[in-house]
């Protein structure tokens, strides 16, 4: 992968700027910096492992809770408690300028890892997230139901990668 880590915030906001204004996202330039600037955001959370261990768990079918995602970025969960929501928010803005659902739909808190609901505050700004995307949310429970089902199945058709 290209190496972002000497460039300037400016300077990765502006590469991701050009290169979705010319529709170039599919690039490694273009990632690269989307994960350098992500990661230069959220601490030691990386794009790149939480699109891992969202994946991984998509692939199994399960809801993972924000504890997984600081785990599987090897960071202790009460040091990035406070960047995982936004940290996420980028995930699925990522996710779907590649295509694919809105991926942070199945990362849930720890007591709904079983039914996959969301505390009303974190749907509230996932559907706000879907909105500034241009996303057609409507009912916010039925829309966060619907990118669960359709994370589901890209990962089972293996359209995740």
């Amino acid at each position: 992968m290209i190496n972002m880590a000497s460039k300037k915030p400016d300077e990765l906001k502006t590469l991701i700027a050009n290169h979705e204004r010319v529709g170039k996202t599919d690039s490694d330039r273009y990632r690269a910096a989307v994960a350098e600037l992500a990661s230069r955001n959220s601490g030691e959370l990386t794009l790149e492992k939480t699109v891992a261990v969202i994946t991984a768990a998509a692939k199994r079918g399960i809801f993972i809770s924000y504890k997984d995602v600081a785990d599987g970025n090897g960071a202790a969960a009460n040091r990035v408690q406070f960047r995982i929501a936004k940290h996420l928010l980028e995930v699925s803005r990522h996710a779907h300028k590649l295509g694919w659902p809105m991926i942070s739909a199945i990362v849930v808190n720890k007591l709904h890892v079983v039914d996959g609901k969301m505390e009303p505050k974190t749907l509230a700004g996932f559907c706000e997230c879907a909105r500034s995307m241009d996303l057609e949310v409507g009912d916010e429970a039925t829309f966060l139901h619907a990118q669960q089902r359709a994370v589901f199945q890209a990962a089972k058709e293996g359209r995740l990668s």
